[in-house]
C-alpha cells in the first residue's frame, strides 16, 4: 500500500509528466528558452528521481513507456526514458517486455540518427540487458 508521502509523490509527478506531454512539440525551432524548458526540466528531475528511488517499479514504467511513446522525435526526454528503465533494471532485476521494447527501440532509433534520440538510450539498453537479462539469453547478448 502507497504511503501518504509517496501518494503526494506520485500526484506531484504525474502533474509534471502531464504538462511535458501537454506541451511537447510545441516550442518553435530557433525560439528562446521558456516555460517549456523548465517543464522539460522538472519532468526530467521528476522521472530520475522516481527511477532511483520510487519503491513502485510499475508506476515508474509507465511513466517511462508513456514519455518514450509519447514525445516527438528529437525530444531530449526519449533517450532519458530508456535511461529510467535501466535504472528500473538495476534496482529491481527485471523489466516489463514492454518497456525492454520501447528501451531497445530507443537505442536503435539513436543509433541510426542521434539527433532523434540521444546516447542515453544507450545506457539504458546495456542496463537493461545487463541487469534484467531475458530468460535464455546470456546475459549483455543482443536480441
Amino acid at each position: 500500500m502507497e504511503s501518504d508521502e509517496e501518494k503526494e509523490w506520485h500526484a506531484e509527478a504525474d502533474r509534471a509528466f502531464d504538462a511535458l506531454l501537454a506541451q511537447a512539440g510545441t516550442r518553435p525551432p530557433g525560439s528562446k528558452p521558456h516555460v517549456a524548458d523548465e517543464v522539460k526540466s522538472e519532468a526530467a528531475d521528476w522521472l530520475v528521481g522516481l527511477a532511483l528511488r520510487c519503491d513502485d517499479r510499475e508506476y515508474v514504467e509507465r511513466w517511462c513507456l508513456r514519455i518514450g511513446n509519447g514525445l516527438p522525435p528529437g525530444h531530449p526526454l526519449l533517450g532519458l526514458s530508456a535511461l529510467c528503465v535501466g535504472h528500473l533494471s538495476r534496482r529491481f532485476g527485471v523489466v516489463s517486455d514492454e518497456a525492454r521494447t520501447l528501451v531497445e527501440e530507443l537505442a536503435a532509433r539513436c543509433q541510426r540518427d542521434p539527433s532523434d534520440v540521444d546516447g542515453n538510450a544507450i545506457s539504458g539498453v546495456e542496463d537493461v540487458r545487463c541487469y534484467a537479462p531475458v530468460a535464455g539469453r546470456r546475459v549483455g547478448e543482443a536480441p
